[in-house]
């Protein structure tokens, strides 16, 4: 049989005489397709950000963020956080304001006592130092108007503050509840003849609605998401949005990662009632790093190595930066453990401080009220989504304009544009391949070969495939019985 070639700009009725030679890319053979990572940060701005609210403006560089979103905002220390994580892959940033009816949270520092020693005092807002100086004789009210001169001069501070007497009120910059999770601590020895209390005020409330940034990125593909609120209503908007986009229909795949000021009991509370395959959370317990920087140096780190390699696990890498609880709050192995079934990812605290991710997992735990561990550890939907994004391109790179046939049929034999269930299902056997050697997958051949690709019956334009994968493990546990000759 003699080979047809097919032409899509030279026209078969052409009779000038002349070389005429079409140029086009060869998919066939082609690796896998890059996969777009493009993260996008929501948070709070200030009013002092040049950004127009719920507008994403694409971040290289860490100064832009207090420019756009203004010092001291919440989505400033978020970019700040991921940058610091990950300044590779391509970020956006979107700003909300805060909620008129909503209140800021404050804390209290209460002073007591004389100095009867010259020296400079540290306090620690989150995970930032202030310093001011104690002089010899000072009292309280003048200790309180130099902690508060002194807080105030730090524009970058998540609070202002305000002395009054022996009080310094500090009082976040937002209203909402990110402000309760904020950590104030003194960092340093009490100069001799005073003593510092600190004590939470008022209760911030009142957050802002995801659901006004989820409008404004209707169609846009963002793969990884990371925001600053855990209150219900705003959980359930986003684990919506997600699941929306991870359908078929959707195309939109995205992960989105949560930190959360929690003991291990209020960790337990919050997990009661989510259960989502597109969202992972990770507690910690007082950590001075406040909740919203977590998320999004996980984020960060998530976001940089599924891209590279969607199946591997995250087990030892570093969120820089962050900083862990003390000591004494820190989960225990068997929190940890069951912190993990209930859908958290946890971490280990290196020697040096450093924090390290333990296990990354989602907070998918069940189905139907069933124990479900399918989509437990990140790599699950992280895995599935680079199959399909890889398998989708494939196809529109090599079968745009194909003509469709049974299998056998006369023009499948002679013409090339003809695709039919068998030719599919042989394109799909070798991206498997290319997928269990890029170890995203195993047991690729078994799984080409159970593949089913048939015409529908109703429709002759469609073709319907199963498709099953088996995803590749990850070697986290090993267990080992070690005897000794008695």
């Amino acid at each position: 049989m003699s080979e047809t070639i097919t032409f899509d700009e030279i026209p078969y009725t052409w009779l000038v005489p002349g070389t005429y030679a079409e140029i086009h890319a060869n998919y066939t053979k082609v690796g896998a397709f890059d996969w777009p990572a493009h993260i996008l940060i929501i948070g709070q701005m200030l009013a002092s950000g040049t950004a127009k609210p719920l507008v994403p403006y694409d971040i290289t560089r860490t100064d832009q963020a207090p420019v756009l979103f203004g010092r001291g905002s919440i989505l400033a220390d978020q970019v700040r956080a991921f940058l610091k994580a990950n300044p590779y892959n391509k970020l956006s940033a979107l700003g909300i304001v805060d909620s008129a009816s909503g209140v800021a949270a404050t804390q209290t520092i209460t002073l007591t006592g004389t100095a009867t020693a010259t020296a400079t005092r540290t306090v620690a807002i989150g995970d930032e130092e202030v310093t001011y100086a104690v002089a010899v004789g000072d009292a309280v009210a003048a200790q309180a108007t130099a902690l508060a001169a002194a807080i105030n001069a730090d524009a970058d501070a998540s609070v202002t503050a305000v002395a009054a007497a022996a009080v310094v009120t500090c009082t976040f910059r937002h209203k909402g509840e990110c402000g309760n999770a904020l950590v104030i601590s003194v960092s340093d020895s009490e100069p001799t003849g005073t003593a510092w209390a600190i004590a939470a005020g008022t209760a911030g409330s009142g957050n802002p609605s995801v659901a006004d940034a989820i409008a404004a990125i209707e169609g846009v593909w963002y793969t990884d998401i990371t925001m600053p609120w855990t209150d219900t209503a705003n959980l359930a908007e986003l684990e919506a949005e997600l699941a929306s986009r991870y359908t078929a229909m959707g195309r939109l795949d995205a992960q989105a990662y949560i930190g959360l000021n929690a003991t291990y009991g209020t960790a337990s509370t919050y997990a009661s009632s989510r259960e989502s395959k597109f969202v992972c959370s990770i507690p910690a317990n007082g950590s001075p790093t406040p909740p919203w920087k977590w998320g999004a140096s996980l984020c960060a780190v998530a976001a940089y190595q599924s891209t590279n390699d969607p199946a591997r696990q995250l087990r030892t890498l570093t969120l820089p930066g962050v900083q862990p609880p003390v000591e004494a709050n820190r989960f225990a192995e068997t929190e940890r453990n069951l912190l993990l079934g209930m859908g958290h990812s946890t971490f280990t605290v290196e020697q040096d401080g450093t924090v390290a991710l333990e296990r990354v997992v989602t907070n998918y735990t069940e189905t139907g009220g069933v124990a479900d561990a399918a989509w437990r550890d990140l790599r699950t939907p992280k895995v599935s989504s680079r199959v399909r994004y890889d398998w989708r391109t494939f196809m529109q790179s090599n079968w745009p304009r194909n003509k469709l046939a049974d299998d056998g049929s006369l023009a499948a034999e002679y013409d090339p544009t003809v695709a039919t269930p068998n030719r599919l299902k042989a394109s799909w056997a070798g991206r498997m391949s290319l997928y269990g050697q890029k170890g995203w997958l195993e047991n690729t051949s078994a799984d080409a070969k159970n593949a089913v690709f048939v015409r529908d019956t109703d429709d002759r334009n469609r073709v319907n495939a199963r498709q099953p994968l088996t995803i590749i493990g990850a070697m986290m546990v090993m267990a080992g019985r070690l005897e000794f000759a008695a």
